[in-house]
């Protein structure tokens, strides 16, 4: 299994780097390899949510890809 932790606290400085991450990450996964992607906060800065959301619309249709309880919480709230 392969993780990924978004830093929930992130700034404008770190979106550029945060979003190259994500994308490397995505990049790099097996089509059949389980992973899990996660925000390190319950309430992170909107520039955070802003790359989950992007993230999450990427792996969509990914069975393989899961969110971890922040991740999934915040997507669920939004979702409603």
């Amino acid at each position: 299994m392969t993780d990924m932790v978004l830093e929930g606290d992130l700034d404008v400085a770190g979106a550029k780097d945060a979003a190259q991450a994500i994308s490397d990450w995505l990049a790099g996964l097996e089509d059949d390899e389980a992973a899990t992607l996660e925000v390190s906060e319950a309430a992170p800065t909107q520039i955070a949510l802003q790359l989950l959301f992007a993230a999450a619309r990427a792996v969509e249709g990914r069975d393989e890809v899961s969110f971890g309880p922040n991740a999934t919480d915040l997507i669920s709230k939004t979702s409603a």
